[in-house]
């Protein structure tokens, strides 16, 4: 699948809370200012790896039923600090934002929003699945213009267990409403 122009992603804190309102457990980050712009994303581990089994001196049998281990490297720039804090699990305290042996990022659903080579809206979208940012960079200026630096997080999928998608792990929506259905099942739907 050749896609073109990543445009947006939007998360949703999955906090059981009631509809999605923006800024506080959903967050689309589209390029509007200073709330972030989508860079890259890279999905691997769709599917898993087939085995084969030989039985009688030839390729028996092979096994691929499945998708393999899912993960999401996405980047992105000038994410809010607000939208990092809460999708990684960081929580306020004595005035801080803290992280240590009790930080655990909340479950997530996230779409990612970009077009076929036609010109046609193409969205992915995980069920559920955990942020996390292995690193930060910090660089010296160096008395000319740069670009803005990229924040690179990685997002884990599991399987749903949503009585209707039990199981599923991501779904690609290639029409108006295939991704009107996946707004609503990734309860992406906002207050208002």
């Amino acid at each position: 699948m050749t896609l073109v122009g990543f445009e947006s992603a939007v998360i949703r804190i999955l906090d059981g809370k009631g509809p999605a309102t923006e800024g506080e457990n959903l967050f689309t980050i589209k390029g509007d200012d200073s709330k972030g712009a989508t860079k890259t994303a890279q999905v691997s581990g769709l599917a898993v790896d087939p085995v084969t089994s030989w039985g009688s001196n030839r390729p028996y049998h092979i096994s691929r039923k499945g998708v393999g281990e899912p993960k999401v490297e996405f980047s992105a720039i000038d994410i809010p600090l607000a939208c990092q804090h809460k999708i990684l699990g960081r929580k306020e305290k004595s005035g801080l934002i803290v992280g240590g042996s009790e930080t655990e990022a909340p479950e997530c659903s996230l779409a990612l929003y970009a077009h076929d080579p036609r010109g046609v809206k193409v969205a992915i979208g995980f069920f559920v699945g955990v942020f996390s940012l292995d690193s930060l960079e910090i660089a010296s200026s160096e008395g000319k213009a740069a670009e803005l630096a990229e924040d690179k997080l990685t997002f884990v999928p599991r399987a749903s267990d949503d009585e209707t998608f039990d199981g599923d792990v991501y779904t690609i929506a290639d029409t108006k409403e295939r991704i009107t259905t996946m707004v609503t099942a990734l309860k992406h739907i906002s207050a208002g």
